[in-house]
C-alpha cells in the first residue's frame, strides 16, 4: 500500500516537470531557421569560381583533388589547361 502511494506521488511531481521541459524548451541562440536561409539566397544560381559570376555550376575536381564550380563558359577555358574530374 505505502509503495503505491510513492509510486503514485512520484508520478504526479515527474509529470509536470517533464511535460514543462517539453512544450517550454528554448533553442539556442545561433540556430536559425532555414526558412529564413532560403529567402536570403539568390535564385540565379552560385558564383562560378573562376568569373564569379552568378549562373547555374557544375562542380569539378582538378588532379591536386581541389573542387571548383564552374560555368560552361569557364568549364572550356580550363579544360584547355588542366584535367577536370565530374563530382
Amino acid at each position: 500500500m505505502n509503495l503505491t502511494i510513492a509510486v503514485v506521488v512520484i508520478a504526479i511531481l515527474a509529470l509536470p516537470a517533464a511535460l514543462y521541459g517539453i512544450l517550454f524548451r528554448k533553442r539556442p541562440g545561433n540556430v536559425v531557421s532555414f526558412g529564413k536561409e532560403r529567402k536570403k539566397r539568390p535564385a540565379e544560381g552560385q558564383m562560378c569560381s573562376r568569373c564569379k559570376r552568378r549562373r547555374p555550376l557544375v562542380f569539378y575536381a582538378n588532379d591536386a583533388g581541389a573542387v571548383r564550380g564552374l560555368c560552361k563558359e569557364c568549364k572550356q577555358a580550363a579544360e584547355k589547361h588542366e584535367e577536370l574530374y565530374p563530382v
